[in-house]
């Protein structure tokens, strides 16, 4: 029994302490211990970051993505009148027998022709003055029609390609000497399994003299089929634009016979 004075057994407090379990605890001396401080030291900007840690970016060191051109309506206008589309020219002149609107007024009329071939159609081609047609087709062939009498005048074939052609698109120049088409070129020897067809090569231009069916030009840079071709006149300047199934357009720049190819690049909208 202990109280405020007295102790019934004093030996008690002589005996040693109980051992305690486990490692045994470092004694540190009071002023070895480090001040606890009240929140945490600024870092110096340069010094490098601390191992395993990742450093913050602060906003001055993201760069700014380059904003595309802007549209200016006034430079377009001024282009546009400089470099009118042709098909508009003739069809607003008052010689034009253009078809401007369908009503029942102004109703379309069958003509008693017809045009037909062994193959599927897929694609039309109107000369600039109006005055020829032509037709394209999977078999390779483009059949050049005169729009007033719609006989054939011309055959178009690239006798010298060794595998599969199959047009889907074309163009004359604005001279309508030549006519440009593209499509699909097909490996003759190799099956594709994933399409269930011949394999795709990569898909060329090819530009063929309307008076004598000869390829004059054969235009490389698609890797798969040709969906769209359109000529322009720009700035003086001749080129020849494409679309593919490849994702990509193209842009062809022509010498001034529409023959002889000055470059090619695809074009890019800087975003995509």
């Amino acid at each position: 029994t202990v109280n405020n004075t007295d102790v019934e057994d004093e030996d008690a407090f002589d005996a040693p302490a109980p051992k305690a379990r486990g490692r045994p605890r470092k004694v540190v001396d009071e002023a070895d211990k480090p001040k606890a401080t009240r929140g945490r030291k600024k870092a110096d900007d340069s010094a490098a970051p601390a191992k395993g840690k990742a450093r913050q970016t602060t906003l001055d060191e993201v760069e700014a993505k380059p904003k595309p051109p802007s549209f200016d309506p006034v430079e377009n206008t001024e282009l546009a009148q400089a470099y009118p589309d042709p098909y508009w020219q003739e069809l607003l002149s008052k010689s034009s027998d253009r078809i401007d609107l369908i009503d029942e007024e102004h109703p379309l009329e069958l003509l008693p022709y017809t045009i037909t071939d062994q193959m599927a159609l897929t694609g039309l081609a109107l000369s600039p003055d109006g005055t020829m047609l032509a037709t394209l087709g999977s078999t390779g062939h483009v059949h050049v029609w005169d729009t007033d009498t719609f006989e054939c005048l011309a055959t178009l074939r690239d006798k010298s390609e060794p595998n599969i052609d199959e047009f889907f698109v074309g163009q004359f120049t604005p001279n309508s000497e030549y006519l440009v088409v593209g499509g699909k070129l097909k490996d003759r020897k190799r099956w594709s399994e994933a399409d269930e067809d011949n394999h795709i090569l990569p898909c060329p231009l090819k530009v063929f003299n309307v008076l004598t069916g000869e390829v004059v030009a054969r235009l490389e840079g698609h890797s798969e089929e040709i969906l769209c071709v359109k000529s322009v006149v720009f700035k003086g300047e001749n080129y020849l634009v494409t679309t593919s199934q490849d994702g990509y357009i193209r842009r062809w720049h022509m010498d001034s016979s529409w023959v002889v190819l000055q470059g090619t690049m695809e074009i890019s909208d800087g975003i995509t």
